[in-house]
């Protein structure tokens, strides 16, 4: 469904617990979130994200259980709007830092009203899905997916120092699932070449990918941050620390003068600064 409630949604789940959901207003959908009949939606799409065996949720018509979901969020947004509704407490929290962004870094092409152009590339992808799902037996219980020593070896390759990295607080919950991202696109990668296991091409590409979204992503959350109300301190506090660091040799600093200087408490302070550590402004 594109739009729904917390009730229907999670009664059309325990039926049907597989599925693809889009939400062309992805901000909006966050704003309704804090509704009366939406309460409780963002915590439903945590656990639904980490695909239990078994969920259940108690609403107003009774006892609703969901077995095995496997749910995909796509979602739209305007990026110069962000900084209006995201902090850093949102991707802190568990909810955002479930998603990968993928902002448009290049210029799209102009197409008009050239409908047959569109429709073919639109029916081209839904031809290719549909020949996935038939030469693919869907059956009623999922299937445990191993990978080959090869496969694994890559996946853990870049799921260990993505795991260990020392990242802000804000960052942490998004850099901890990044193996799980790349896990779950390598499946999306065997499925079409109409295979349900994983080879080490597959892993390859899902981590290319996951690894160019953290990037974009890590970009984005600074320059929202940077035009939001918490960025004003942020951005504050980088000048500061430029202004400081003219003339002196490396331009290195003295960490504990420019905490006084910047006059907010330790622990916003080095908040911002894993910020801009993590962005390669200061080391």
């Amino acid at each position: 469904p594109q739009e729904s409630s917390r009730e229907a949604l999670l009664g059309l789940l325990s039926s049907r617990p597989s599925g693809y959901m889009t939400l062309s207003e992805f901000l909006g959908f966050l704003e309704r979130s804090k509704l009366e009949y939406m309460s409780g939606i963002r915590e439903d799409l945590c656990e639904l994200f980490d695909s239990p065996e078994r969920m259940e949720r108690r609403l107003r018509g009774g006892s609703t259980v969901i077995r095995h979901p496997a749910v995909t969020i796509v979602g739209g947004a305007v990026t110069g709007v962000l900084a209006e509704w995201v902090r850093s407490r949102d991707l802190a929290g568990g909810f955002l830092s479930r998603f990968l962004f993928v902002p448009k870094v290049s210029p799209v092409q102009y197409v008009g009203l050239d409908e047959k152009r569109f429709d073919a590339r639109e029916d081209d992808l839904v031809a290719g899905l549909r020949a996935c799902l038939t030469a693919i037996p869907i059956k009623p219980n999922p299937e445990v997916v191993v990978l080959g020593p090869e496969a694994r070896g890559v996946w853990e390759g870049y799921d260990r120092p993505m795991t260990e990295r020392d990242v802000p607080v804000e960052f942490s919950g998004f850099a901890s699932r990044l193996g799980l991202y790349a896990l779950k696109l390598s499946l999306c990668y065997a499925i079409a070449e109409r295979r349900l296991v994983p080879d080490e091409s597959d892993v390859w590409n899902a981590v290319t990918f996951t690894d160019y979204a953290r990037q974009q992503t890590e970009a984005l959350v600074s320059d929202v941050f940077a035009t939001g109300k918490e960025g004003a301190e942020l951005t504050r506090i980088r000048g500061l620390m430029r202004q400081m660091a003219n003339g002196q040799p490396g331009g290195w600093i003295d960490r504990r003068e420019v905490l006084r200087r910047a006059r907010v408490a330790g622990t916003t302070f080095d908040r911002y600064i894993g910020t801009l550590e993590q962005t390669g402004e200061v080391e």
